[in-house]
């Protein structure tokens, strides 16, 4: 039997880069295939080494914890860092990323969560893993969740309702049947369909990737952070093509920007991310990846294209999923919501200063673009 003292725990190398892999990979996590090294390598210094933290901070590169038995990698605990601004100060968030550990030594977890947790205490941790885990571990550290109890609640625009009642029927096949000629004709008179056809057709904002960002974008990013308040993920133009860029070759970004007709100046801009439904592989699903805007009717003409721009692509529905900034009200069409397995945020501080600013949701701009999932 594993005895404690066999253990160790210490800060993870450059060279354990494919023992981690092999470890995470073996836990489920997506990875580049084992048999190709130099990719395995590449998205480790994707997340890592060419993080624009490191660049724009000066620090060194720390990549988290490794558990270890007999000197074999048997656990990892990522700890993948990045700029964010308090109040408009700039300050470091570490994001819990690719963490796992092979089952016959989970027993030990509590040996990478102490390094996790306590080594740097006063540091803000965050996770955005919407598993159960991972949130009773953070909780278990005296963790918090998100102040917003709502948050595990996504708003679903359905464009397809016949796709949508296909899953709901999915132990009723006849059902199904019977109802989708009705279904497939409201998929033409539904209020959305109507919408985006004959309301939302102008085209108000430009779509690009990250390689076309322009220069006036950290303009507008700088407007956007000097009227800011609470804590807010880095949009400068490093920052946003190190978390768009298509690495893996998958085409699932999409990046709007809005300028004003008058000036041309940059007022807005936000990003959808195709993201397919796993128990159906071929339900076309957008979800909104960010969204900023310098004004209440910039951001409700960005909303009105982010859901005529899926309508015309052929999404089956479109979802609004950890946007704390965005409301249901705010939803300019039919929606509908969906809850997710388990609460999908928690922060980790002994900073009690900063976790009793972090209690109010009011402190918070919170979109998909703050953790670790928009970066594959």
């Amino acid at each position: 039997m594993i005895g404690t003292s066999e253990i160790t725990v210490r800060p993870a190398a450059k060279k354990d880069t494919i023992a981690i892999a092999d470890v995470l990979r073996n836990e489920g996590l997506s990875l580049p295939p084992a048999a190709n090294v130099q990719l395995v390598t590449d998205h480790w210094e994707r997340l890592w080494d060419k993080n624009p933290y490191y660049q724009e901070l000066d620090a060194d590169v720390f990549y988290g914890w490794v558990m270890e038995q007999d000197e074999k990698i048997v656990g990892f605990f990522g700890y993948l860092p990045r700029v964010y601004f308090l109040n408009q100060k700039k300050i470091t968030v570490y994001i819990a990323s690719n963490w796992g550990v092979l089952k016959p030594y989970r027993r030990f977890t509590y040996l990478l969560c102490n390094a996790f947790f306590n080594s740097f205490p006063q540091q803000l941790k965050l996770t955005t893993t919407a598993i159960t885990p991972t949130g009773k571990i953070f909780t278990m550290f005296k963790g918090k969740k998100f102040p917003d109890a709502e948050l595990n609640q996504a708003y679903v625009i359905p464009f397809k309702l016949e796709k949508l009642l296909r899953i709901k029927l999915s132990t009723a096949p006849v059902l199904y049947t019977i109802a989708k000629p009705f279904l497939q004709l409201l998929n033409f008179v539904m209020p959305v369909a109507f919408q985006c056809r004959f309301f939302w057709k102008k085209q108000v904002v430009q779509q690009i990737n990250s390689e076309e960002l322009p220069a006036d974008f950290e303009e507008f990013w700088q407007s956007y952070l000097q009227q800011s308040n609470g804590l807010l993920a880095s949009r400068s133009l490093q920052t946003m093509q190190w978390v768009y860029a298509d690495v893996k070759k998958e085409n699932r970004k999409r990046i709007f920007l809005y300028r004003s007709k008058e000036s041309n100046q940059i007022l807005g801009y936000a990003s959808l991310i195709l993201e397919p439904v796993v128990t159906s592989p071929d339900m076309k699903r957008y979800k909104i990846g960010d969204l900023l805007a310098l004004n209440e009717q910039v951001k409700k003409e960005i909303i009105q294209q982010l859901i005529s721009y899926s309508f015309f692509d052929g999404a089956d529905l479109l979802e609004v999923h950890l946007v704390s900034t965005l409301t249901r009200n705010e939803i300019p069409s039919i929606n509908f919501v969906r809850t997710t397995p388990a609460f999908p945020v928690y922060y980790h501080t002994a900073d009690k200063e900063l976790e009793q600013l972090l209690s109010k949701k009011e402190n918070w701009h919170f979109t998909p673009y703050d953790g670790d999932t928009i970066l594959g």
